[in-house]
C-alpha cells in the first residue's frame, strides 16, 4: 500500500476472498499509519491511528486488517489492532484470518504489546509472548471479542491458522 516509502515494513500473511461479494480481506502487520482520509484510502476501522511508529525498521509493528475491492482499486475498510501508542521493539502480527457471515476473525502473536481485550476474554493477560484471537465486524469498525492464548512462559508462534465455524465460534 505504501511502496514509495523505503522505511515501510508491511507484512501480509493471510488473504481470503469473500465469495458473496468478491471483497478481498487481508491480515498481517505494519510499522506505519496508513493514510485513510481520501480515495483510494478512504477507509474507516476500529483503530486507524497509533502513535509511536517511526516507519524505519521492522518494529514497532501492530496487526493490520483491511479489505479491498476484488479488482484492487479501492481500500474499503482498514483497522490497526493495537494500543493507542507503541514504541521500541514492540511487536504483534496477525498470521491468520477467517470470515464468517458477519465477522472477521484474526489470529496471531504478540511479544510485548498489550492488545485491546473485550467480550469476556478467555485469557485477558499477555505473558512474555502469547497468541491472540480477535473478532471484528465485517466493516472492521467494531472489535467484538479478543483474547490471548498461551501459557505463563513465552509461546513461540501464537495462532497461525484459524477457521470461523459461525459468527461466535472457531
Amino acid at each position: 500500500m505504501e511502496g514509495n516509502n523505503s522505511g515501510f515494513d508491511q507484512y501480509l500473511f493471510a488473504v481470503q476472498v469473500d465469495p458473496a461479494d468478491g471483497m478481498v480481506y487481508c491480515a498481517g502487520a505494519t510499522n506505519i499509519n496508513i493514510p485513510t482520509g481520501s480515495a483510494p484510502y478512504d477507509a474507516n476501522g476500529y483503530l486507524n491511528t497509533i502513535t509511536g511508529f517511526d516507519g524505519v525498521g521492522a518494529t514497532p509493528r501492530v496487526p493490520i486488517v483491511y479489505r479491498i475491492t476484488g479488482n484492487g482499486t479501492d481500500l474499503v475498510d482498514l483497522t490497526l489492532y493495537g494500543p493507542g501508542s507503541v514504541s521500541g521493539t514492540e511487536s504483534a502480527v496477525a498470521y491468520a484470518l477467517s470470515l464468517s457471515t458477519d465477522r472477521v476473525f484474526i489470529g496471531g502473536y504478540s511479544t510485548d504489546i498489550n492488545l485491546p481485550m473485550t467480550g469476556s476474554p478467555f485469557d485477558g493477560t499477555r505473558n512474555s509472548g502469547d497468541g491472540f484471537v480477535a473478532v471484528f465486524s465485517r466493516d472492521l469498525g467494531t472489535l467484538h471479542y479478543a483474547t490471548y492464548l498461551g501459557g505463563t512462559g513465552t509461546d513461540e508462534f501464537g495462532v497461525t491458522s484459524i477457521r470461523a465455524l459461525s459468527n461466535t465460534s472457531l
